[in-house]
């Protein structure tokens, strides 16, 4: 299995912390992580990740586009 590299954004400490668990037990690699949507923002400029997983911190007035 090839192992990707994970750009996770969460806002809650606790559910983020076992989606890194998760993420990593799969074999993949969290290679940033964000708990706000506005530090969301500023490393969704990183290059490197293959997966960005973003959950209900999106809101229709807060949501951002990520780099392709």
């Amino acid at each position: 299995m090839t192992q990707a590299s994970i750009f996770l954004v969460e806002d809650e400490a606790l559910i983020r912390m076992m989606l890194v668990d998760m993420v990593e037990e799969l074999g993949h690699r969290v290679i940033a992580e964000a708990g706000s949507i506005e530090e969301g923002r500023s490393l969704a400029e990183i290059e490197g990740y293959d997966l960005a997983i973003l959950t209900s911190i999106c809101r229709a007035s807060m949501c951002i586009r990520l780099p392709r």
